[in-house]
């Protein structure tokens, strides 16, 4: 390799001459190396371009170069088949030569004032065959270089907007004429220059019309590059593309298969820059706003190919419809001159017309397929963005390896070790990998040419991303591992869930998934069971529902039913959020519908309980504020044996009337919603189980006559009366049970006077 490094190096220094200190700078460089390694070795690689700055660097590209300061240039080419070079077939395998900025000025200065004189010689023109002097191919050597010529300088003015009418070297086709037999060859020279203006000038006039049809498609994508959301953006591509379809169905020129397929490229290309401006050119800063970027970006892409296609669709239909009629029309046709003669010469009108109307001139012009190369750019966008979701979910999954081991959230002080073992080395396998690739997009890349970019320097972001992609395969296996043997110390269904919400969806990840299939497996058949558990004790219990201590029975069997739909759904929520996949399973899909039943006969269950509550709560209430809040015992109790023995004398507090005061008295506000304050209310036998428990919420309604009580009610005043004379009745019951015949007759007088109030 230093033989061949040698032989370029000569080359470099007749041709730039540079100083010692650059050309020891360039041969050292690691990337002048590597391309020059890369043009010896790799037989795809046609070209090496090596240039000078103008502030006097070396440097090398197996691209063409777009520095816009290059002052010389060197380019070495490889001849015919070579492939591989080595230092016995590099002489006779490569070309270089010198041009400047502007290789095509070079080269059209070069043909002039070099090649052009030599075929022009009519010594190098003719030999002599038979003792006479014969022409060979000079003449029309002379009219390949013109024609050469004229092509290089009309490119290189296009290249700046400018159109060129180039003529002939007068030098050269007047010393051919001087040559009596070579005198032809001048006016076929002429005549050929004079064809290819009348070309050009043809070009440039159907250029025109073109600016035409590209003003409104120019509008459209002004509006697409202007819009500054991805739904405004997505709005546009039906205006976009139905424009688009105007163009090909109207525009001669762009109804031309090829001329199409460049202009779908060229709106494919700006929607591409498009969906690159909604991206940060730094990805891993944030990566949970990365990952929405770039969702955004594939929707934005892909609302833009479903656009497309839709469209297509219908173009194609009416490409076969008019392409058929056209076919049959030119049958139909007759070819004599005289059916084709025009008595009137076409005016700019009439070759519209014809343009939008005529199906002689319409040609076979099928849509560019989705996999085409004028959507080249857009999917190896597409392509890099998936790549990148990829990459910037693992890196957000892995960096919440390093919480997980801090707070000790694997188990054990051993599975919490190699967690933060498996971080540290994703850190570094991350870190290799953005170093050597700092623009993940790789924009620049999507416009070169697909062996510029293979033969670059530097490893291509496929290989790289495939050698980090090994690299987490390895560390998910290993943190499989972990996620088992975490499970196996979590047998609940709520610990597991928690093991796996604490990974935060690292088990969503293939390669996980399969490891703990069996884990897996286990939860879900776990929670399978525990909704037929549900099940089983909803239709058993629903008709006898277990009562709580000092509890109304109505709020005992709401408590049990939000008890057991609590008991399905906590479970149910977080299975979804950590682990999705896990519903795809067959026992998933009985969970799912299982858990769709539950949920439906529990709402059911509170709904009837709630309505019946509801319809019964007016009339009792009413019933109730017609009783005596004072009445007799019923029997004898717990009275003294010295005591009198009349159960007569004994009273009490109505407790269903009471309960009716305890109702208007519970802090129920009959201007709000019930839904806000019920929790249920309900009366029970005994004052104290009136309660309303706050810790439900439901849509309950309360009913008019019950708002219009609650109004016209003190409620401190009625919560006072009513325990004022609970008290009063319990010290007289207590009284009236142990007092004996002796002291009834002391206070006779007294225990008389109370009579009247029962």
């Amino acid at each position: 390799m230093d033989d061949l490094s040698s032989w370029f190096e000569a080359k470099i220094v007749s041709s730039i001459r540079p100083r010692g200190d650059e050309i020891k700078a360039f041969t050292s460089d690691p990337d002048s190396r590597a391309n020059l390694t890369s043009f010896c070795a790799n037989e795809d690689c046609r070209c090496l371009y090596v240039y000078q700055l103008s502030n006097g660097t070396l440097q090398s590209s197996i691209a063409n170069p777009d520095e816009p300061n290059i002052s010389r240039c060197i380019t070495f080419v490889k001849l015919g088949s070579a492939t591989k070079l080595t230092q016995s077939n590099l002489s006779s395998s490569v070309a270089f030569f010198d041009n400047s900025v502007d290789i095509l000025e070079s080269i059209n200065w070069l043909s002039l004032d070099l090649y052009l004189p030599a075929v022009t010689n009519e010594d190098t023109s003719q030999t002599i065959v038979a003792g006479k002097k014969v022409m060979l191919l000079g003449d029309k050597y002379v009219d390949l270089m013109h024609r050469f010529m004229a092509s290089s300088e009309f490119s290189r003015l296009l290249k700046t907007g400018s159109v060129a009418l180039p003529y002939p070297s007068l030098e050269v086709l007047h010393e051919i004429k001087s040559q009596s037999k070579r005198s032809k060859s001048t006016t076929h020279v002429i005549e050929t220059t004079i064809i290819s203006w009348t070309k050009q000038l043809k070009a440039v006039l159907e250029s025109l019309d073109n600016i035409k049809f590209l003003k409104p498609l120019q509008k459209c994508l002004d509006d697409v590059m202007v819009a500054q959301t991805v739904p405004e953006v997505c709005d546009l591509f039906k205006p976009l593309i139905h424009t688009l379809h105007l163009v090909w169905e109207y525009s001669g020129y762009f109804h031309k298969k090829v001329n199409f397929h460049n202009l779908v490229g060229v709106v494919a290309n700006e929607v591409t820059l498009k969906a690159c401006s909604f991206l940060n050119t730094d990805l891993l800063e944030d990566t949970k706003r990365a990952f929405q970027q770039l969702k955004e970006a594939l929707q934005l892409c892909g609302v833009f190919r479903g656009v497309y296609l839709d469209k297509k669709t219908n173009a194609d239909i009416l490409n076969e419809r008019r392409f058929a009629e056209t076919k049959k029309e030119d049958l139909r046709t007759p070819k004599t001159p005289y059916y084709r003669a025009k008595v009137y010469p076409p005016t700019e009108e009439y070759d519209l017309w014809k343009n939008l109307s005529d199906n002689s001139n319409w040609s076979d012009s099928p849509w560019p397929e989705k996999n085409s190369a004028s959507f080249d750019t857009l999917n190896s966008f597409v392509e890099r963005c998936n790549d990148l979701l990829d990459f910037v979910e693992t890196i957000h999954q892995f960096r919440l390896m390093r919480k997980v081991a801090e707070v000790g959230g694997a188990g054990s002080q051993g599975l919490d070790a190699l967690v933060s073992e498996i971080h540290e080395q994703f850190e570094k396998a991350m870190k290799s990998f953005t170093v050597s690739h700092d623009d993940l997009l790789g924009i620049k890349s999507f416009s070169q040419l697909h062996v510029a970019t293979a033969s670059n320097s530097k490893p291509s972001f496929e290989e790289q991303f495939f050698n980090f992609r090994l690299v987490i395969r390895n560390l998910e296996k290993r943190l499989a591992a972990v996620l088992s043997h975490s499970f196996q110390q979590c047998r609940t269904i709520g610990s597991q869930l928690r093991i796996l919400e604490v990974f935060e969806g690292v088990n969503n990840r293939e390669v996980i998934q399969k490891a703990i299939a069996n884990e897996d497996h286990f939860m879900v058949s776990s929670f399978l069971h525990e909704l037929m558990n549900v099940k089983d004790m909803l239709t058993r219990n629903k008709s006898n529902v277990p009562e709580h201590v000092n509890v109304p029975p109505i709020v005992s069997k709401l408590k049990w039913q939000h008890a057991l739909q609590k008991r399905i759904e906590v479970p149910m929520a977080k299975l979804k959020k950590v682990s999705p996949n896990s519903l795809e399973s067959e026992n998933g899909m009985q969970i799912d519908e299982l858990y769709r039943e539950l949920t439906l006969k529990l709402d059911k269950f509170r709904d009837k309980l709630l309505k019946d509550w509801q319809r019964g709560l007016n009339p009792e209430i009413k019933e109730r504020l017609k009783d005596f809040i004072l009445s007799r015992l019923p029997r004898e109790t717990d009275i003294a044996p010295n005591a009198l023995a009349d159960s007569r004398a004994l009273m009490q507090v109505d407790s269903a009337s009471a309960a009716t005061f305890r109702l208007t008295t519970s802090g129920l506000d009959s201007s709000r919603s019930a839904e806000s304050q019920l929790g249920p209310v309900a009366t029970s036998p005994t004052p104290r189980k009136c309660t309303i428990w706050h810790s439900l919420r439901f849509e309950v309604r309360m009913p008019d006559t019950v708002k219009e009580i609650i109004r016209s009610m003190d409620f401190q005043t009625l919560r006072s009366l009513s325990a004022r004379l609970e008290a009063i009745v319990g010290k007289y019951n207590y009284v009236m049970k142990s007092i004996t015949p002796e002291e009834r007759d002391l206070f006779h007088r007294k225990l008389n006077n109370h009579q009247p109030v029962w």
